[in-house]
């Protein structure tokens, strides 16, 4: 290690050079790293949902970007609707309205909704003028407009700015000199750009490791800067010059920063076991990102404090006093009870954890969801030969409350429609701008009465191809016969290809609740008996439907892997198994004390959030207690155990506060305010988990370590 940090001084210019020119560069690189919404691509090979979607990319066409948007009235005359529904259908970019008169899912408690399509993105500047245009066309009305868009998952930028702005708190709070805070996020500040930047070798990263990577890397990278300034400071108080001090204390540090990010990084690596690509992706991404911020606390820090050496010194300025001889005084004393108390809260909120919810995906609402929710959409893909065993599906699923509106090439291009079926189809479909005279005039080609029906394929096929409507749109028939043909065929093909067909559900049920899951079941059970062929559902509940089925062992696999090599890792350090174990059960107690915190607190809890604090818990905050229990058994060889004990509080208090509050602090302030309820409750799982480990590690760790005493130190 000598010879290295030796290198490493020596040289420092060149490697901060190097450091520099690589962040310039993979600055640059982060801006062509694609931000990815779409959660269908995490979904393992073989997955059932993975295979419907990759039906649907090749057997339909692809209808380009679409958008939908609520349409809101409060207080309407239902002798205004027809009018208003006319005027919004003619507007140049909307190609079709859903409204069906009487009905729950479009008439509630005054109010009456208009489901406005769009052939254009809801970032498009057509969906733009769309809402402007309508907004003031309306507005002597009580009129307001929801969008079925998924939100996009991100931090504001304010939010952390305040998150940043607690973190240099708490360093300036807690450092030796004013300017160390300034130092330390500099070089880590370093490490959070190249990971960005290298993000792009897997081409894309999803928006919630967008958002929440960088800062996570950044308060867990912080403390290893802190070691390194301690031990700096303690060899130039021994009267070395600051180069050799510098070298000095890399030679001795190393082995610390390296372990503790090394923990870390496994911890966080135990996600890419997860089958659901999203826990792969944020584990490598984060344990990218810490081990970069090592190579630069090596690389880059040490150019830093040598340079601002001077000013470090001359910024110098007191430190809270943190008195802990009665914390050893405690430990000492209750060393006998303090185990069985630690078996009790292990076993009990073990236990409670249990009744904390669980919930894969985010139930986003509007102001009008309370009325009108957001369609959550499901797609049943299946073959072209169980066309005749859809229509009693399609029935029930009609009769149920929740389900607005049911989209098949079985009941509707082929199901046969009276006169006033034939014209509300037609709206439907983008035609309400047809005069009714032309409707009818098709449609009595047929004959006349009640109970004449036709299809829409028999209607299409009499306008477009029969010669006594040659001349029903004047001189421009053909033509116009000629767009409607392409159109309605497009519509067709959507719904029907050569191999495969397709339902489309439009339901008001969440993407994740129990009636949601009862409602998925009874699918997948009517999918099985009811089809000869292969079936594939489609849509966010879907894949909930997925995941939570495998969760529960994904979790148990993850959290295994995570304890087992976290114990191998300290096994390494301390050469005897009983540390490791206390200390693993200690931070996995932890774990359990967050997700029970988080039921109590009445949240449903992000399937993500768990394994992200299981993952930094295990790999980050085991570090605080590792630092203690080196320095009680490197102090135990030679005190007293009282002794030891008052010496490993003060050695250690100052890293695991200062770190620990870090880690606390701007993720709860994140957690709190951030509108993203995924990052939210990611952020707020691992502040209560931190907030857990270093109440353990504080009154827990050191009663266990005193009572286990003669198995920790080795006597001759």
């Amino acid at each position: 290690m000598k010879q290295l940090a030796r290198i490493l001084v020596d040289r420092r210019y060149l490697f901060a050079a190097v450091m520099l020119a690589v962040t310039i560069l993979c600055a640059f690189l982060a801006l062509r790293v694609e931000i990815n919404t779409d959660m269908t691509r995490y979904l393992p090979a073989k997955s059932p949902m993975r295979k419907g979607v990759e039906i649907i990319e090749t057997a339909f066409p692809d209808p380009g970007e679409q958008s939908a948007f609520r349409f809101v009235f409060t207080g309407l005359d239902e002798s205004e609707i027809p009018a208003i529904r006319q005027q919004i259908a003619e507007h140049i970019y909307v190609s079709r309205v859903e409204y069906v008169p009487g009905n729950a899912h479009y008439n509630k408690d005054g109010r009456t909704l208009f489901i406005v399509n769009l052939d254009y993105g809801y970032d498009s500047r057509q969906a733009e003028t769309v809402q402007r245009v309508f907004t003031k066309q309306f507005q002597d009305y009580d009129f307001a407009i929801g969008t079925n868009e998924m939100l996009k998952t991100e931090v504001p930028l304010k939010l952390l700015a305040i998150g940043v702005s607690i973190l240099i708190a708490i360093l300036v709070l807690m450092s030796r000199s004013w300017i160390e805070p300034v130092l330390f996020l500099i070089a880590i500040g370093m490490a959070v750009v190249i990971n960005l930047g290298t993000n792009l070798v897997p081409g894309y990263i999803s928006d919630i490791t967008f958002s929440i990577a960088p800062v996570l890397q950044l308060v867990l990278s912080m403390d290893y800067s802190i070691i390194l300034m301690n031990r700096y400071r303690e060899e130039k108080k021994s009267g070395l010059p600051k180069t050799e001090a510098m070298k000095s204390a890399l030679a001795h540090s190393f082995s610390s920063i390296f372990s503790s990010s090394f923990t870390t990084v496994v911890g966080l690596l135990a996600l890419v076991f997860m089958t659901f690509k999203i826990g792969r992706e944020l584990g490598v991404v984060l344990a990218k990102g810490v081990f970069i911020s090592m190579i630069c606390v090596f690389t880059v820090l040490p150019t830093l404090i040598l340079w601002g050496d001077r000013l470090v010194e001359k910024t110098a300025k007191k430190t809270i006093p943190l008195p802990t001889r009665w914390l050893a005084f405690f430990s000492e004393k209750a060393r006998h009870v303090i185990p069985f108390v630690f078996v009790a809260m292990f076993a009990l909120f073990f236990w409670l954890r249990s009744f904390t919810p669980i919930i894969f995906t985010e139930n986003l609402t509007d102001e009008l969801s309370s009325v009108f929710p957001a369609d959550n959409t499901v797609v049943l893909v299946y073959q072209n030969q169980d066309e005749g065993a859809i229509l009693p599906l399609i029935a029930d699923l009609e009769q149920n409350e929740h389900v607005r509106t049911v989209q098949a090439y079985a009941n509707s291009f082929d199901q046969p429609l009276n006169l006033a079926q034939i014209t509300e189809a037609m709206g439907q479909m983008g035609g309400s701008a047809m005069p009714q005279n032309i409707i009818e005039n098709v449609f009595h080609t047929k004959g006349w009465g009640d109970d004449v029906t036709m299809t829409l394929n028999e209607f299409m096929d009499t306008l477009t191809l029969d010669d006594r409507f040659a001349n029903v749109f004047g001189i421009s028939t053909e033509r116009i016969r000629g767009q409607m043909r392409e159109a309605f065929d497009a519509q067709r093909n959507q719904m029907r290809g050569p191999e495969w067909s397709r339902v489309v559900i439009y339901s008001d049920y969440p993407d994740d609740s129990e009636e949601t899951t009862a409602f998925m079941d009874d699918l997948y059970a009517r999918c099985e008996n009811d089809f000869a062929g292969e079936t594939y559902l489609v849509g966010t509940s879907a894949m909930v439907h997925e995941m939570a089925g495998n969760f529960s062992r994904e979790f148990l696999t993850v959290s295994l892997i995570t304890a087992v090599a976290i114990f191998l890792v300290v096994l390494l350090t301390f050469r005897a198994p009983t540390i490791p174990l206390i200390l693993v059960l200690l931070v996995q107690c932890g774990v359990y004390m967050a997700i029970t915190a988080m039921g109590w607190q009445g949240y449903d809890v992000y399937y993500l959030a768990l394994l992200v604090v299981q993952g930094i818990l295990m790999g980050a905050t085991i570090d605080y207690a590792i630092v203690f229990s080196s320095y009680y058994q490197e102090l135990r060889r030679t005190l007293p155990r009282y002794e030891s004990l008052c010496g490993a509080y003060e050695k250690s208090i100052h890293t695991i506060m200062t770190s620990g509050l870090i880690l606390i602090l701007v993720t709860a302030i994140l957690g709190k305010f951030c509108p993203t309820q995924s990052i939210a409750q990611v952020c707020t799982s691992i502040a209560l988990g931190s907030l857990s480990a270093v109440l353990l590690i504080l009154f827990i760790l050191p009663g266990l370590l005193a009572c286990f005493d003669r198995l920790i130190i080795r006597r001759k």
